[in-house]
């Protein structure tokens, strides 16, 4: 994700949709799913920019310098 070229945006979303979805189809448990947006909360890389009763998203913060 930090290869995402300026002037692009890159966006974490996790919904209770996606949530019932995984686990409907056997992929990740909600707690597996939790867990990770736990990360990417905790992670100085994004900022949250959004959320309510019915999902999250967080944005990938802009990164300074230049890109390779």
């Amino acid at each position: 994700m930090a290869g995402v070229a300026p002037p692009g945006r890159a966006y974490f979303l996790l919904t209770r949709g996606q949530i019932a979805g995984s686990e409907m189809n056997g992929m990740l448990s909600a707690s597996e799913l939790w867990r990770i947006e736990r990360s990417v909360a905790d992670s100085p890389l994004f900022e949250r920019v959004g959320g309510n009763s019915a999902g999250v998203v967080y944005a990938l913060r802009p990164t300074t310098g230049s890109t390779p």
